[in-house]
């Protein structure tokens, strides 16, 4: 996709600040390696929209980051602009001086590098003129205001978020790389004290024989269901189901690995073109 058709369409999904913040950046420093990624905007963001930091591997010094967001073109010259320069250069500021709680860390944090970011132009005139207004220090602050425009992001996105930019909803496929990993991990084992090599669902798994139970035909007419006309599913069949169904069996019979591995199953469509309704586990 060009350069000029990407700009686009990140500008069709960022559609305000909140999904810039959290849709692309958030999700983008994560898979940039970055730790401790949280979204701060609201009322105790003190001009931080996100802080994230990292650890030089030479020296074990850690660095810590804050980030204005901002939708649009920056350097708007109104007052009512919040995009204007002197708006952007008092979060700026305010980011500087104030530390935050970080939750990773158990303490407070001073960033020592403050990224302003935007989904729009930022002139390199109107980025002179935000590290200006730190008067005498502006050769300071130089150093640690780092400017990211609409086609430094579309760089970070190919470097680090290649799937962003395909037909499909990047966010939806995102989340089913996620729940991929999470449904691939048999984190049970584990729980039982198997402390070897983890093995995949896919492996693990041994598909089991499941027969339909009518309660409600039970209930009335007071029959047991083996006596009842009963119908077996395998994964196939489980899959294309329309209604809503209970899965009951003994503690340790398979039911949790069954759903892993019907969501596997179920996003393996989805990757192909087959299906188009999205998995979701609700622990």
């Amino acid at each position: 996709m060009p350069k000029r058709q990407q700009i686009g369409r990140l500008q069709e999904i960022v559609t305000d600040e909140k999904v810039f913040r959290e849709k692309v950046l958030k999700i983008l420093f994560m898979k940039m390696g970055y730790k401790g990624v949280t979204v701060l905007h609201g009322s105790n963001e003190h001009g931080k929209d996100i802080v994230f930091f990292e650890v030089d591997e030479k020296t074990g010094r850690e660095i810590n980051h804050a980030v204005v967001a901002k939708v649009g073109r920056l350097g708007g010259g109104t007052k009512n602009d919040k995009n204007n320069i002197i708006s952007t250069h008092n979060q700026v500021k305010l980011a500087f001086d104030t530390s935050y709680d970080c939750t990773t860390r158990k303490r407070s944090i001073k960033p020592n590098q403050v990224w302003v970011i935007t989904s729009g132009t930022i002139s390199v005139q109107a980025q002179k003129q935000i590290v200006n207004l730190f008067g005498d220090n502006n050769q300071l602050y130089k150093r640690w205001v780092l400017f990211k425009k609409d086609s430094d992001v579309i760089e970070m996105i190919e470097r680090w978020w290649p799937t962003f930019f395909t037909d499909e909803d990047p966010f939806i496929i995102e989340y089913c790389n996620n729940l991929e990993k999470s449904c691939s991990d048999m984190a049970e084992l584990r729980t039982l004290g198997y402390t070897k090599q983890m093995k995949n669902v896919s492996v693990v798994f041994t598909e089991p024989t499941l027969v339909e139970e009518n309660r409600d035909l039970q209930r009335r007419t007071k029959k047991y269901s083996r006596k009842l006309k009963s119908k077996k599913f395998d994964l196939e069949s489980l899959s294309a189901l329309k209604d809503n169904y209970w899965l009951i069996g003994a503690p340790g019979s398979g039911k949790s690995t069954l759903i892993k591995t019907l969501v596997l199953r179920l996003i393996e469509d989805i990757n192909s073109g087959r299906r188009n309704q999205v998995p979701v586990i609700i622990n």
